[in-house]
């Protein structure tokens, strides 16, 4: 007898995950299902009249808890989006900017290069004409 109290007790508080199998069970055994055919969370069976006032006490408790368990999880999957989200743009804004970083440090090589160029080319023409001036500028004197 106590087994079966306990037995109604958490087909009572349990959620309606499984409540197919109860009335496919109910429907084809003419009986409840065991505590182990179902699996972890039992079938809850519809409250009629016949309920006890504990039972629908512990039904209220159980909903209640079960609402503010789903609020509470509905908003910490929210926040867990946002930042996935947030993260993932993170991510490529982070990618963009390691592109241009590196194509700026491209840019800034090739523009050294032709700068030594440029003063290469520039000390070449000086030399070939006479004329020999330091390649790098130099502060002109009586400034």
């Amino acid at each position: 007898m106590a087994l079966l109290s306990l037995q109604e007790k958490h087909w009572e508080s349990a959620a309606l995950l499984h409540r197919e199998t109860l009335h496919s069970s109910l429907r084809k055994d003419g009986r409840l299902p065991d505590l182990q055919e179902v699996g972890d969370r039992l079938p809850e069976t519809p409250f009629g009249r016949e309920a006890s006032p504990g039972s629908r006490h512990l039904r209220c408790q159980a909903c209640r808890e079960a609402a503010r368990l789903r609020l509470e999880l509905t908003s910490v999957v929210g926040r867990l989006n946002r930042l996935m989200e947030e993260n993932s743009n993170t991510v490529q804004l982070n990618d963009k900017l390691q592109k241009e970083c590196e194509e700026l440090r491209t840019q800034n090589r090739q523009l050294k290069l032709q700068v030594l160029s440029l003063l290469y080319l520039h000390q070449t023409m000086d030399s070939s004409s006479g004329l020999q001036k330091p390649i790098l500028w130099t502060k002109p004197e009586g400034s």
